[in-house]
């Protein structure tokens, strides 16, 4: 019950990347058909004794749904789930174990593929998120103290304007400015949009009603 010596199938042999015939066994006196790779679960290496195959013989029982990692020598790993059930002889004694793998490689990076999808999109809607509700609270706060006439809403204005703000929020506190053409640093803040990375902020200027131009 030691599997000092374990045979394949030609899928399994294919799997494990041995010739066929090879003892497949990490536990036999030569090791070293299958020293071209390491059996890992849950990022920690198993030794030889701890593969379901050498625990089914060894304790004489069931091994089901062993998901492992076979990592080879040219940096490459294979995915596999499996299950080892004990082989028991006329006595009721363990003789062996036997076991059945099947490489789930491609499911496991399926899988890791749809983790990496959906953590993009969770980082992508927190920082949609902030930007949306974070200064457009301060920016309609000051657009209303602006209505209201109050001292040093406007400075607040053109100062919010240098910050690297969504393009929305942008657009509508260039907006806000239609109403204070009168003052040098709302055109300042007119010129700096021109010259934006963003095509479509420096667009919106051209939408300033004609009235608000004209000069008195």
């Amino acid at each position: 019950p030691e599997c000092r010596e374990v045979r394949g199938s030609r899928v399994g042999c294919e799997m494990l990347r041995a010739a066929p015939g090879t003892n497949l066994s990490k536990t036999g006196p030569d090791p070293a058909g299958v020293a071209h790779f390491t059996v890992w679960r849950d990022g920690v290496e198993l030794a030889p004794e701890e593969l379901p195959l050498q625990r089914a013989a060894r304790e004489g029982r069931e091994v089901r749904d062993f998901e492992e990692e076979l990592r080879f020598d040219d940096g490459s790993c294979l995915h596999t789930v499996g299950s080892a059930v004990p082989l028991h002889g006329e006595d009721g004694a363990v003789r062996g174990a036997v076991a059945a793998f099947v490489d789930v490689t491609k499911l496991k990076e399926a899988q890791a593929a749809l983790l990496e999808a959906d953590r993009r999109k969770d980082e992508f809607l927190a920082i949609l998120s902030h930007e949306l509700r974070n200064p457009l609270s301060p920016i309609l706060t000051t657009v209303e103290l602006i209505r209201m006439r109050a001292a040093g809403a406007f400075a607040r204005l053109t100062e919010l304007a240098a910050a690297p703000l969504h393009r929305d929020v942008r657009i509508a506190l260039l907006r806000a400015l239609w109403d204070h053409l009168d003052h040098e640093a709302t055109w300042a803040t007119f010129a700096a949009a021109v010259t934006d990375p963003d095509w479509v902020v420096a667009s919106r200027l051209a939408e300033i009603p004609a009235n608000r131009l004209t000069v008195e």
